[in-house]
């Protein structure tokens, strides 16, 4: 045990891992869903505009589905 304590690089190891331990077992305590707009459109260099499609976020117990999702 003395020489844990007698070198202070160990010690600060030790404290700085305990430290992260602690800190990461912390619980993220979820919000509330708040359904949010999505547009989305992938660019391509040297061909046309793309369909821009608006979609919005679904909760996380469903499943996505494109059409389910999808604004008109």
């Amino acid at each position: 045990m003395k020489e844990i304590l007698v070198n202070p690089l160990r010690v600060f190891l030790l404290i700085m891992t305990a430290l992260l331990l602690l800190q990461a077992c912390d619980p993220y305590g979820q919000d509330e869903f708040e359904e949010q707009m999505v547009v989305e459109a992938f660019l391509t260099a040297g061909r046309n505009l793309p369909e821009v499609q608006l979609t919005r976020t679904l909760p996380f117990n469903r499943a996505y589905s494109r059409s389910e999702a999808a604004l008109s």
